[in-house]
């Protein structure tokens, strides 16, 4: 019952969430039992990482033109300031 639930959810159910098909099938399973029988079968689940968006390029805000085009070499200290926001 365990490898069929595992399959059927595409290998990403991990022991918790088969205790829940199984529980919901009327099976009276414990958690250390499922993760036994689990590693015994050298079945894992498969994490999935969810997708974050990091750039909303579609906004009202206003776009500062850029003034330097790359250009970094000023006649003196003080004319162009630079920095980065990449840790943002």
């Amino acid at each position: 019952m365990i490898k069929r639930i595992h399959i059927e959810s595409k290998c990403i159910y991990g022991s918790r969430k088969i205790i829940e098909v199984l529980h919901k099938e009327g099976e009276n399973v414990s958690l250390k039992t499922v993760s036994n029988i689990m590693k015994e079968n050298k079945l894992h689940s498969k994490t999935v990482k969810k997708y974050k968006a990091t750039t909303n390029s579609h906004h009202n805000l206003p776009v500062f033109p850029n003034l330097l085009n790359q250009k970094f070499k000023v006649d003196g200290p003080g004319k162009v300031w630079v920095t980065d926001i990449t840790y943002i």
